[in-house]
Protein backbone atom coordinates (compact mmCIF):
# COMPACT_ATOMS: atom_id res chain seq x y z
CA UNK A 1 0.00 0.00 0.00
CA UNK A 2 1.62 3.47 -0.90
CA UNK A 3 1.66 5.86 1.82
CA UNK A 4 1.86 10.04 1.91
CA UNK A 5 3.63 12.04 4.89
CA UNK A 6 1.29 13.82 6.97
CA UNK A 7 3.54 16.80 6.47
CA UNK A 8 2.37 16.67 2.75
CA UNK A 9 -0.78 16.86 3.05
CA UNK A 10 -0.34 20.46 5.12
CA UNK A 11 1.78 21.77 3.21
CA UNK A 12 -0.09 20.84 -0.07
CA UNK A 13 -3.79 21.99 2.13
CA UNK A 14 -1.91 25.33 2.46
CA UNK A 15 -0.47 25.91 -0.97
CA UNK A 16 -4.35 25.44 -2.03
CA UNK A 17 -5.55 27.64 0.43
CA UNK A 18 -3.07 30.20 0.75
CA UNK A 19 -1.25 30.12 -2.63
CA UNK A 20 -2.81 33.02 -4.53
CA UNK A 21 -2.45 35.11 -1.92
CA UNK A 22 0.60 34.03 -0.29
CA UNK A 23 2.65 32.56 -2.32
CA UNK A 24 6.37 31.94 -0.11
CA UNK A 25 5.15 29.13 2.64
CA UNK A 26 8.03 27.27 2.94
CA UNK A 27 11.69 27.37 3.46
CA UNK A 28 14.87 26.70 4.64
CA UNK A 29 16.11 28.91 7.77
CA UNK A 30 19.54 30.57 6.65
CA UNK A 31 20.06 31.49 10.24
CA UNK A 32 18.40 32.18 13.17
CA UNK A 33 17.71 32.37 17.48
CA UNK A 34 15.47 31.44 19.56
CA UNK A 35 13.12 34.45 18.79
CA UNK A 36 14.67 35.31 15.22
CA UNK A 37 14.02 32.84 12.00
CA UNK A 38 15.73 33.72 8.67
CA UNK A 39 15.58 32.86 5.01
CA UNK A 40 16.25 34.96 2.10
CA UNK A 41 14.36 32.97 -0.20
CA UNK A 42 11.24 34.42 1.74
CA UNK A 43 12.02 38.04 1.09
CA UNK A 44 9.44 39.82 -0.30
CA UNK A 45 10.30 43.11 -1.90
CA UNK A 46 8.06 46.00 -1.28
CA UNK A 47 6.83 43.94 1.89
CA UNK A 48 5.11 45.62 4.97
CA UNK A 49 6.40 44.77 8.10
CA UNK A 50 2.89 43.42 9.12
CA UNK A 51 2.64 41.11 6.22
CA UNK A 52 2.44 38.02 8.55
CA UNK A 53 0.76 39.66 11.11
CA UNK A 54 -1.30 37.20 13.18
CA UNK A 55 0.60 34.42 11.55
CA UNK A 56 2.73 31.27 12.52
CA UNK A 57 6.34 29.72 11.69
CA UNK A 58 6.32 25.93 12.51
CA UNK A 59 9.45 24.03 12.43
CA UNK A 60 9.02 20.87 10.66
CA UNK A 61 12.72 19.99 11.34
CA UNK A 62 16.05 20.36 12.67
CA UNK A 63 19.57 19.14 11.65
CA UNK A 64 20.01 17.30 14.90
CA UNK A 65 16.45 16.05 15.66
CA UNK A 66 16.15 18.37 18.85
CA UNK A 67 14.04 21.24 19.77
CA UNK A 68 12.89 23.19 18.42
CA UNK A 69 11.64 20.40 15.89
CA UNK A 70 7.66 20.09 15.56
CA UNK A 71 6.92 23.57 17.75
CA UNK A 72 4.74 26.52 16.70
CA UNK A 73 5.29 30.29 17.41
CA UNK A 74 3.29 33.34 16.68
CA UNK A 75 5.18 36.12 14.05
CA UNK A 76 5.33 39.13 15.82
CA UNK A 77 3.42 42.12 15.35
CA UNK A 78 4.93 44.00 12.76
CA UNK A 79 7.87 41.13 12.91
CA UNK A 80 8.69 40.84 9.24
CA UNK A 81 11.95 42.51 7.65
CA UNK A 82 10.88 42.17 4.37
CA UNK A 83 13.92 42.46 2.57
CA UNK A 84 16.01 39.96 4.43
CA UNK A 85 13.19 37.14 4.95
CA UNK A 86 13.63 38.10 8.86
CA UNK A 87 10.66 37.11 11.42
CA UNK A 88 10.62 37.99 14.88
CA UNK A 89 8.55 35.47 16.98
CA UNK A 90 7.38 34.47 20.30
CA UNK A 91 10.75 32.50 21.59
CA UNK A 92 11.14 28.91 20.62
CA UNK A 93 12.60 26.38 22.92
CA UNK A 94 15.98 26.46 21.83
CA UNK A 95 17.68 28.58 18.79
CA UNK A 96 16.23 27.70 15.49
CA UNK A 97 19.38 26.79 13.28
CA UNK A 98 20.87 27.11 9.40
CA UNK A 99 19.53 24.04 7.55
CA UNK A 100 15.98 23.51 10.13
CA UNK A 101 12.62 23.81 7.49
CA UNK A 102 9.48 25.59 8.32
CA UNK A 103 6.06 26.30 7.34
CA UNK A 104 4.72 29.80 7.29
CA UNK A 105 1.13 29.68 8.21
CA UNK A 106 -0.18 33.46 7.51
CA UNK A 107 -3.87 33.06 9.11
CA UNK A 108 -4.47 29.75 10.59
CA UNK A 109 -2.61 27.77 13.49
CA UNK A 110 -0.93 24.92 11.56
CA UNK A 111 -2.71 22.73 14.48
CA UNK A 112 -6.23 23.58 13.57
CA UNK A 113 -5.08 21.82 10.13
CA UNK A 114 -3.70 19.28 11.56
CA UNK A 115 -7.31 18.65 13.78
CA UNK A 116 -9.34 18.72 10.41
CA UNK A 117 -7.45 16.22 8.62
CA UNK A 118 -7.64 14.05 11.52
CA UNK A 119 -11.01 14.44 11.42
CA UNK A 120 -11.93 13.08 8.24
CA UNK A 121 -9.10 10.31 8.65
CA UNK A 122 -11.22 8.97 12.02
CA UNK A 123 -13.84 8.41 9.26
CA UNK A 124 -11.95 6.92 6.51
CA UNK A 125 -11.34 2.74 6.65
CA UNK A 126 -8.87 0.57 4.62
CA UNK A 127 -9.17 -3.28 3.66
CA UNK A 128 -7.72 -4.91 6.27
CA UNK A 129 -7.21 -8.99 6.91
CA UNK A 130 -7.76 -10.03 10.36
CA UNK A 131 -7.42 -13.45 12.23
CA UNK A 132 -10.74 -14.66 13.33
CA UNK A 133 -10.30 -15.78 17.08
CA UNK A 134 -11.52 -16.92 20.23
CA UNK A 135 -8.32 -15.51 21.68
CA UNK A 136 -9.03 -11.85 21.10
CA UNK A 137 -5.74 -10.08 22.20
CA UNK A 138 -6.49 -7.30 24.40
CA UNK A 139 -5.13 -4.53 22.05
CA UNK A 140 -6.58 -6.36 18.95
CA UNK A 141 -2.98 -7.22 18.49
CA UNK A 142 -3.85 -10.55 16.80
CA UNK A 143 -2.03 -9.62 13.75
CA UNK A 144 0.38 -8.02 15.21
CA UNK A 145 -0.11 -4.28 13.83
CA UNK A 146 -0.79 -2.36 17.24
CA UNK A 147 1.76 -0.02 18.05
CA UNK A 148 4.34 -1.46 20.87
CA UNK A 149 3.80 -4.93 22.46
CA UNK A 150 1.29 -4.22 25.37
CA UNK A 151 -0.89 -7.15 25.76
CA UNK A 152 1.90 -9.68 25.32
CA UNK A 153 3.70 -11.26 27.92
CA UNK A 154 5.90 -14.15 28.19
CA UNK A 155 9.27 -15.11 29.96
CA UNK A 156 12.51 -13.27 30.44
CA UNK A 157 13.22 -11.66 27.37
CA UNK A 158 10.87 -8.99 26.15
CA UNK A 159 9.27 -9.47 22.87
CA UNK A 160 9.58 -6.18 19.91
CA UNK A 161 8.25 -5.31 17.07
CA UNK A 162 9.70 -6.20 13.72
CA UNK A 163 8.85 -4.71 10.15
CA UNK A 164 9.80 -8.12 8.57
CA UNK A 165 5.76 -9.39 8.66
CA UNK A 166 4.16 -11.96 6.81
CA UNK A 167 0.84 -9.98 6.34
CA UNK A 168 0.67 -6.06 6.95
CA UNK A 169 3.64 -4.21 8.04
CA UNK A 170 4.77 -5.93 11.21
CA UNK A 171 5.32 -8.51 13.35
CA UNK A 172 6.51 -9.53 16.88
CA UNK A 173 9.94 -10.71 17.47
CA UNK A 174 11.52 -12.39 20.44
CA UNK A 175 15.21 -13.19 21.11
CA UNK A 176 14.93 -16.10 23.07
CA UNK A 177 17.25 -15.29 27.09
CA UNK A 178 17.38 -19.22 27.50
CA UNK A 179 16.10 -22.30 26.33
CA UNK A 180 12.44 -22.38 25.81
CA UNK A 181 11.95 -18.37 26.20
CA UNK A 182 8.48 -17.24 25.00
CA UNK A 183 6.29 -15.10 24.21
CA UNK A 184 2.11 -15.25 25.12
CA UNK A 185 -1.21 -13.48 24.60
CA UNK A 186 -2.32 -14.92 27.68
CA UNK A 187 -5.16 -16.99 29.24
CA UNK A 188 -8.28 -17.69 27.60
CA UNK A 189 -11.60 -19.47 28.46
CA UNK A 190 -11.88 -23.07 26.93
CA UNK A 191 -14.32 -25.92 27.71
CA UNK A 192 -13.01 -29.54 28.63
CA UNK A 193 -13.30 -31.92 25.76
CA UNK A 194 -13.81 -29.22 23.25
CA UNK A 195 -11.51 -29.54 20.03
CA UNK A 196 -9.35 -26.46 19.04
CA UNK A 197 -7.20 -25.78 16.06
CA UNK A 198 -4.06 -22.96 17.02
CA UNK A 199 -2.54 -21.25 13.98
CA UNK A 200 0.67 -18.84 13.70
CA UNK A 201 3.04 -17.99 10.98
CA UNK A 202 6.66 -18.22 12.03
CA UNK A 203 9.68 -17.00 10.40
CA UNK A 204 13.29 -17.43 12.49
CA UNK A 205 17.47 -16.74 11.85
CA UNK A 206 19.22 -18.60 10.37
CA UNK A 207 20.32 -21.57 12.71
CA UNK A 208 17.55 -20.60 14.92
CA UNK A 209 14.98 -22.78 16.09
CA UNK A 210 11.21 -22.07 17.22
CA UNK A 211 8.03 -24.11 18.55
CA UNK A 212 4.69 -23.49 19.99
CA UNK A 213 3.50 -24.78 22.87
CA UNK A 214 -0.18 -25.24 24.48
CA UNK A 215 -0.82 -24.50 27.85
CA UNK A 216 -3.19 -25.78 29.97
CA UNK A 217 -3.22 -23.33 32.79
CA UNK A 218 -5.68 -24.25 34.93
CA UNK A 219 -3.71 -27.17 35.92
CA UNK A 220 0.01 -26.22 35.07
CA UNK A 221 0.49 -28.66 32.11
CA UNK A 222 1.35 -29.23 28.37
CA UNK A 223 -1.31 -29.93 26.01
CA UNK A 224 0.67 -30.19 23.07
CA UNK A 225 4.09 -29.42 21.51
CA UNK A 226 4.83 -28.40 18.03
CA UNK A 227 7.90 -29.58 15.68
CA UNK A 228 10.44 -27.04 15.84
CA UNK A 229 11.00 -24.86 12.72
CA UNK A 230 14.24 -23.94 11.78
CA UNK A 231 12.57 -22.15 8.29
CA UNK A 232 13.87 -18.70 7.25
CA UNK A 233 11.08 -18.84 4.99
CA UNK A 234 7.50 -17.34 6.75
CA UNK A 235 5.80 -21.06 7.49
CA UNK A 236 2.25 -21.58 9.04
CA UNK A 237 2.23 -23.63 12.33
CA UNK A 238 -0.67 -24.89 12.41
CA UNK A 239 -2.32 -28.37 14.77
CA UNK A 240 -5.45 -29.55 16.52
CA UNK A 241 -5.96 -29.88 20.02
CA UNK A 242 -8.40 -30.42 22.85
CA UNK A 243 -9.06 -29.22 26.62
CA UNK A 244 -8.34 -31.70 29.04
CA UNK A 245 -10.69 -32.85 31.70
CA UNK A 246 -10.83 -30.18 34.35
CA UNK A 247 -8.88 -27.51 32.07
CA UNK A 248 -10.60 -24.27 31.96
CA UNK A 249 -8.07 -21.99 30.74
CA UNK A 250 -5.44 -22.66 28.25
CA UNK A 251 -2.83 -20.36 26.91
CA UNK A 252 -0.53 -20.63 23.19
CA UNK A 253 3.41 -20.54 23.83
CA UNK A 254 5.43 -19.03 20.95
CA UNK A 255 8.74 -20.14 21.62
CA UNK A 256 12.75 -19.80 20.80
CA UNK A 257 13.65 -23.49 21.81
CA UNK A 258 17.52 -21.85 22.39
CA UNK A 259 18.50 -19.11 24.04
CA UNK A 260 19.92 -16.40 21.85
CA UNK A 261 17.66 -18.41 18.98
CA UNK A 262 15.09 -15.50 17.05
CA UNK A 263 11.40 -15.71 16.42
CA UNK A 264 9.39 -13.44 14.10
CA UNK A 265 5.37 -14.36 14.86
CA UNK A 266 2.58 -12.99 12.40
CA UNK A 267 -1.24 -13.49 12.53
CA UNK A 268 -2.17 -15.98 15.23
CA UNK A 269 -4.86 -17.30 16.19
CA UNK A 270 -7.17 -20.00 17.78
CA UNK A 271 -10.20 -21.10 16.32
CA UNK A 272 -12.84 -23.93 16.85
CA UNK A 273 -13.59 -27.13 15.00
CA UNK A 274 -17.35 -27.01 14.61
CA UNK A 275 -19.07 -23.85 14.01
CA UNK A 276 -19.08 -21.06 16.36
CA UNK A 277 -19.69 -18.00 17.73
CA UNK A 278 -16.82 -15.10 17.66
CA UNK A 279 -15.86 -12.03 18.85
CA UNK A 280 -14.87 -8.97 16.52
CA UNK A 281 -12.04 -7.07 17.13
CA UNK A 282 -12.83 -3.54 18.73
CA UNK A 283 -12.27 -1.40 16.05
CA UNK A 284 -15.27 -3.11 14.20
CA UNK A 285 -18.08 -1.08 15.25
CA UNK A 286 -20.51 -1.39 12.36
CA UNK A 287 -21.85 -4.23 10.45
CA UNK A 288 -21.12 -2.44 7.59
CA UNK A 289 -17.34 -2.92 7.91
CA UNK A 290 -17.27 -6.26 7.18
CA UNK A 291 -16.51 -7.72 3.66
CA UNK A 292 -16.51 -10.87 4.13
CA UNK A 293 -15.06 -13.99 6.64
CA UNK A 294 -12.78 -16.48 4.65
CA UNK A 295 -10.86 -19.81 5.05
CA UNK A 296 -7.00 -20.16 4.15
CA UNK A 297 -6.63 -23.92 3.64
CA UNK A 298 -2.77 -25.50 4.37
CA UNK A 299 0.22 -25.97 1.54
CA UNK A 300 1.97 -28.69 1.52
CA UNK A 301 3.62 -30.19 4.62
CA UNK A 302 6.64 -28.65 5.92
CA UNK A 303 9.82 -30.12 7.30
CA UNK A 304 8.97 -30.84 10.09
CA UNK A 305 5.18 -31.57 12.43
CA UNK A 306 2.89 -29.31 12.41
CA UNK A 307 4.34 -26.85 10.02
CA UNK A 308 2.77 -26.09 6.74
CA UNK A 309 4.27 -23.73 3.20
CA UNK A 310 2.37 -20.75 2.33
CA UNK A 311 0.88 -19.63 -0.23
CA UNK A 312 -0.16 -23.06 -1.98
CA UNK A 313 -4.02 -22.53 -1.68
CA UNK A 314 -6.02 -19.78 -2.69
CA UNK A 315 -9.44 -18.89 0.41
CA UNK A 316 -12.36 -19.96 0.52
CA UNK A 317 -15.64 -17.80 1.52
CA UNK A 318 -17.18 -18.94 5.15
CA UNK A 319 -20.97 -18.37 5.62
CA UNK A 320 -21.51 -16.46 8.63
CA UNK A 321 -24.23 -14.21 9.99
CA UNK A 322 -24.38 -11.44 12.66
CA UNK A 323 -24.81 -12.79 16.29
CA UNK A 324 -24.80 -10.57 18.93
CA UNK A 325 -24.55 -6.59 19.31
CA UNK A 326 -23.84 -4.45 22.28
CA UNK A 327 -22.20 -0.64 21.53
CA UNK A 328 -21.20 -0.79 25.38
CA UNK A 329 -18.87 -3.37 24.83
CA UNK A 330 -15.12 -3.94 24.22
CA UNK A 331 -15.74 -5.78 21.55
CA UNK A 332 -19.78 -4.41 19.93
CA UNK A 333 -20.06 -7.66 17.26
CA UNK A 334 -20.19 -10.85 17.75
CA UNK A 335 -20.67 -13.18 14.37
CA UNK A 336 -21.44 -16.92 14.21
CA UNK A 337 -19.36 -18.78 11.11
CA UNK A 338 -19.59 -21.79 9.97
CA UNK A 339 -16.99 -24.45 10.38
CA UNK A 340 -13.54 -23.76 8.82
CA UNK A 341 -12.05 -26.88 10.27
CA UNK A 342 -8.42 -27.35 9.58
CA UNK A 343 -8.38 -24.07 6.92
CA UNK A 344 -7.41 -20.67 8.99
CA UNK A 345 -10.37 -18.34 9.61
CA UNK A 346 -9.64 -14.47 9.03
CA UNK A 347 -11.98 -11.76 8.56
CA UNK A 348 -11.53 -9.02 5.69
CA UNK A 349 -12.90 -5.35 7.15
CA UNK A 350 -13.06 -1.92 6.45
CA UNK A 351 -10.11 -1.27 9.31
CA UNK A 352 -10.40 2.95 10.37
CA UNK A 353 -7.03 5.06 9.99
CA UNK A 354 -5.63 6.18 12.70
CA UNK A 355 -4.99 9.93 13.59
CA UNK A 356 -1.58 11.01 13.18
CA UNK A 357 0.32 13.03 15.79
CA UNK A 358 3.39 13.32 14.88
CA UNK A 359 3.27 15.92 12.26
CA UNK A 360 6.98 16.99 11.87
CA UNK A 361 9.04 15.50 8.93
CA UNK A 362 11.66 13.66 10.45
CA UNK A 363 9.57 10.78 12.19
CA UNK A 364 8.26 7.48 11.21
CA UNK A 365 5.30 7.80 12.61
CA UNK A 366 3.59 10.55 10.34
CA UNK A 367 2.88 8.56 6.91
CA UNK A 368 -0.92 7.63 6.08
CA UNK A 369 -1.28 4.60 3.83
CA UNK A 370 -3.46 6.61 1.25
CA UNK A 371 -2.58 5.92 -2.77
CA UNK A 372 -1.78 9.45 -4.29
CA UNK A 373 -5.21 9.77 -5.63
CA UNK A 374 -6.80 9.21 -2.28
CA UNK A 375 -4.31 11.65 -0.26
CA UNK A 376 -5.43 13.96 -3.32
CA UNK A 377 -9.33 13.92 -1.48
CA UNK A 378 -7.75 14.60 1.76
CA UNK A 379 -5.81 17.23 1.14
CA UNK A 380 -9.26 19.16 -0.69
CA UNK A 381 -11.11 17.81 2.49
CA UNK A 382 -8.69 19.85 4.32
CA UNK A 383 -9.19 22.98 2.34
CA UNK A 384 -12.63 22.95 2.61
CA UNK A 385 -12.59 22.39 6.22
CA UNK A 386 -10.25 25.67 6.27
CA UNK A 387 -12.95 27.51 4.10
CA UNK A 388 -15.85 26.31 6.64
CA UNK A 389 -13.20 27.42 9.87
CA UNK A 390 -12.56 30.86 7.73
CA UNK A 391 -16.50 31.39 7.07
CA UNK A 392 -17.02 31.79 10.56
CA UNK A 393 -14.72 34.65 10.86
CA UNK A 394 -16.25 36.79 8.32
CA UNK A 395 -19.55 37.98 7.10
CA UNK A 396 -21.36 39.42 3.80
CA UNK A 397 -19.78 38.20 0.78
CA UNK A 398 -17.02 37.04 1.65
CA UNK A 399 -18.84 34.56 4.44
CA UNK A 400 -20.29 33.50 1.52
CA UNK A 401 -17.54 32.89 -0.88
CA UNK A 402 -15.89 30.83 2.25
CA UNK A 403 -18.90 28.62 2.51
CA UNK A 404 -19.58 28.32 -1.54
CA UNK A 405 -15.86 26.93 -1.55
CA UNK A 406 -16.27 24.85 1.22
CA UNK A 407 -19.24 23.27 -0.23
CA UNK A 408 -17.20 22.43 -3.58
CA UNK A 409 -14.06 21.34 -1.92
CA UNK A 410 -16.37 19.23 0.29
CA UNK A 411 -17.98 17.49 -2.36
CA UNK A 412 -14.59 16.97 -4.40
CA UNK A 413 -13.31 14.83 -1.19
CA UNK A 414 -16.65 12.87 -0.78
CA UNK A 415 -16.14 11.79 -4.77
CA UNK A 416 -12.41 10.36 -3.80
CA UNK A 417 -12.94 8.98 -0.40
CA UNK A 418 -16.02 7.02 -0.93
CA UNK A 419 -14.78 4.04 -1.32
CA UNK A 420 -13.00 4.03 2.10
CA UNK A 421 -16.26 4.70 4.17
CA UNK A 422 -18.38 2.41 5.35
CA UNK A 423 -21.54 3.96 4.91
CA UNK A 424 -21.32 3.78 1.12
CA UNK A 425 -21.66 0.21 1.21
CA UNK A 426 -25.23 -0.09 0.59
CA UNK A 427 -24.56 1.36 -2.97
CA UNK A 428 -21.43 -0.88 -4.08
CA UNK A 429 -21.09 -4.28 -5.70
CA UNK A 430 -18.97 -6.71 -3.19
CA UNK A 431 -17.25 -10.04 -4.85
CA UNK A 432 -17.43 -12.73 -2.44
CA UNK A 433 -13.90 -14.08 -3.33
CA UNK A 434 -10.65 -12.17 -1.81
CA UNK A 435 -9.38 -12.39 -4.85
CA UNK A 436 -12.52 -10.12 -6.91
CA UNK A 437 -11.84 -6.76 -7.40
CA UNK A 438 -13.59 -3.73 -4.74
CA UNK A 439 -15.46 -1.14 -6.66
Amino acid sequence: MASTNFVTIRERAVDEYYGPRAALLRGTVDSGDTDTVVDAALALAGATADHYDYGYIKITSTTDGLAPQGEVRAIDEGGLTAATGSFETVAFTAAVGAGDTMEVHPEFHPDSLDRIANKLLRSLHMPSFFPLTLDLQGSDDNDMEASGVTGWTGGTATPTKSTVAYNGAQSITLTGSGALDYVTAGNFAVVAGKSYYAGVMCQVDSGDSARVRMIDSTNSATIKDSGDTTQEAWMEYLFQWSAPTGCRQAQARLMCVASGDIARWDDYHIWADAAHVYPLPSWLTRKEQLLGVYAFPQGTGGPVADTFRADEMWSLYLPFRFERADTRADTPLYIWVAAAGSRRPFIRALRPLAEVSADYVTTVANTIPLSSTEADALVLGVVGGMHRMASNNTVGEEKKGHLSEAARYEREYDNGTRHLRPEWRENRVEHRRVTGTIA
